[in-house]
């Protein structure tokens, strides 16, 4: 593939763009109709606490696809799960779902990337440094609030292995994740998380 670093990071960096894009066009959409995804989240918590374990893969398929798909309704369906589970059950919940469709995107942009292509130009200074230490610059985006969306495909991108990228994601997801889930748990029901929203 010819071109640079730049071009690497920035085919996902814009695909990225694209899916929020979308996303929060949506949003008026999505807060029009509030009354009927209410009675679905509703819906949603009973089944997932009258079935159990069908309940873990409808949570984790919901929470799938709007992660990998850079919905910008995330944060809420990670308060969702801990409105519905309790605390600790929520946290591992959360917290393998987004470590899966990480690991997922990751390949994704890998296949789609030669990640091993050499710059033919100059590139900007802060490239250069994400590239000598693509770890902290993992660690520091997964610590931000940056949608989980941007760090999985554009960092992906990045030259980091990928056991690194898995264990540096895991550890960077910790502190956000526990922060959603205990918020869920204060809310506590789907009414207050709706008035939340609104």
């Amino acid at each position: 593939m010819k071109g640079g670093k730049m071009r690497r990071y920035l085919r996902p960096a814009i695909f990225t763009l694209l899916l929020l894009a979308v996303g929060y066009s949506l949003w008026p959409i999505f807060l029009t109709h509030i009354g009927e995804v209410k009675a679905l989240l509703i819906a949603l918590k009973k089944y997932c606490l009258t079935n159990p374990w069908t309940g873990y893969f409808v949570y984790t398929g919901i929470l799938s696809t709007i992660l990998f798909a850079g919905l910008p309704i995330a944060g809420i369906a990670m308060l969702l799960a801990g409105i519905i589970y309790g605390f600790w059950e929520a946290f591992t919940l959360v917290t393998l779902c987004r470590l899966i469709t990480a690991t997922v995107a990751f390949f994704v942009v890998r296949r789609l990337i030669d990640t091993h292509d050499r710059p033919k130009r100059k590139v900007p200074y802060i490239i250069r440094k994400f590239e000598h230490h693509p770890n902290v610059g993992l660690l520091l985006a997964r610590l931000t609030p940056i949608p989980d969306s941007v760090v999985n495909y554009t960092l992906a991108a990045s030259p980091i292995k990928h056991r690194d990228y898995v264990g540096v994601s895991l550890l960077g997801m910790i502190p956000d994740t526990l922060l959603c889930v205990w918020l869920g748990n204060q809310l506590g029901s789907i009414s207050h998380l709706i008035r939340w929203m609104q």
